[in-house]
């Protein structure tokens, strides 16, 4: 394949950093060219994103072909092309759990004000205030 290249370097070359993440790091059996890898990462954004995006276009190239069985050796395309949608799979995770941002609210005291003032908010069930006796009656049966 003409205009494929793997420096060994994924840390400082994102090119690089797609083909360590898909596989492509072999040049006897390249898979994808530099210039569509190149391309994903201008759309994709990441380095993460665009190893997906190889992945399920690899998965769509493998996916044509067919499995076929002369005599006694098989070969099983369609495999391939499992394996490029589980790596894709697993590389949305990874990039997923990477961009989750955790929130812990009630932490600051603005923070907490705000949502005791969202009207759209849920009341909460438990309150410290729950078991207060704020009844102002002396009957026992009104409070």
């Amino acid at each position: 394949m003409s205009n494929w290249s793997y420096s060994n370097n994924p840390e400082n070359s994102e090119l690089d950093a797609v083909r360590f993440l898909i596989g492509d790091t072999d040049a006897s059996d390249p898979q994808l060219n530099n210039n569509e890898i190149e391309y994903t990462l201008s759309t994709e954004g990441s380095v993460t994103k665009a190893a997906v995006s190889c992945c399920e276009a690899l998965y769509a190239k493998y996916s044509r072909l067919v499995d076929e069985t002369v005599g006694s050796v098989s070969f099983r395309l369609s495999t391939r092309a499992k394996q490029y949608m589980d790596l894709s799979k697993t590389l949305r995770r990874k990039n997923d759990i990477r961009s989750a941002k955790v929130y812990a609210g009630g932490i600051s005291k603005t923070d907490k004000s705000v949502e005791e003032t969202n009207t759209d908010r849920v009341d909460p069930e438990f309150t410290r205030d729950l078991h207060d006796n704020n009844c102002s009656s002396t009957d026992d049966n009104e409070c």
